[in-house]
């Protein structure tokens, strides 16, 4: 079979000049444990059967229907469990899509984007994508973030904490600095890992996850996802929790894209 030539004449020069993430493969064999893309070994809880199975049979003809455009169930349960108000609660299709509107609706500044220089693989390709101008800071010798090394004008910083790949945590102080000495700019904490972390013994920290700091500091957003430790890569289920305005921003942007998202 000939090589397929693709005529790019007619793309966008962005779609041109993108250099888009590859997702990892999806091998069609079974009985195999991937560690390329991090997805749980284990099945979700039997309660997520239940639960899809009194859909599927109870409330079925629901499934004709566009869904709730702002996921009002979804967004009132995470409220619940994270003790927050239903308006610092945000969900899409998985925390890249999140994630990509946080860049849209963020970092489409003069000023640049920071962000380590080891880290997750597709905040360079949202740069890209939405014309962000991303400074990456070097991480240090032992692969720990330097909070100090971020003293620099910027519309925003992004750290994945823990870290991907190299599973460090960044301390609730440091990111409580960062917030501090950026007032101006949205500090994004990317938990995707964050139920596999545990504070430092020598830290102060009694919790890990940013999402104490959020009533604190109203320039930090948190990302989660329902993909790795809640075993449900398939659903394709994020969220972003934050201060209202944050969070209405995102809710603005998202139904500029897709109003009907879960």
């Amino acid at each position: 079979m000939s090589e397929l030539k693709i005529d790019t004449r007619l793309w966008s020069s962005k779609a041109r000049n993108l250099s888009p993430y590859v997702p990892g493969e999806q091998p069609q064999h079974d009985n195999l444990c991937k560690l390329n893309t991090n997805e749980n070994p284990f099945p979700p809880s039997p309660k997520v059967g239940e639960a899809i199975a009194k859909v599927l049979t109870q409330q079925a003809q629901e499934l004709r229907l566009y869904p709730a455009p702002e996921s009002n169930d979804l967004r009132a349960a995470l409220a619940q469990a994270y003790d927050l108000d239903v308006s610092q609660v945000f969900v899409g299709n998985g925390s890249d899509e999140v994630l990509a509107l946080i860049f849209a609706s963020f970092f489409l500044k003069e000023r640049p984007l920071l962000s380590p220089d080891i880290g997750y693989s597709f905040y360079p390709v949202y740069a890209q994508t939405f014309g962000v101008h991303l400074v990456k800071i070097p991480l240090e010798d032992d692969f720990s973030i330097d909070p100090d090394a971020y003293r620099q004008p910027c519309s925003g910083i992004i750290i994945a904490n823990p870290n991907a790949p190299t599973g460090l945590l960044l301390s609730l102080s440091d990111i409580r600095k960062l917030a501090s000495e950026h007032s101006n700019a949205v500090i994004v904490i990317d938990e995707a890992y964050i139920d596999f972390a545990q504070a430092d013994t020598d830290s102060t920290d009694a919790q890990v996850s940013a999402v104490s700091l959020i009533n604190e500091c109203d320039n930090v957003i948190v990302t989660q996802t329902f993909s790795k430790s809640r075993s449900l890569a398939g659903l394709r289920v994020g969220m972003a929790l934050g201060s209202a305005s944050l969070i209405e921003a995102l809710t603005r942007m998202k139904n500029s894209f897709n109003s009907y998202p879960l």
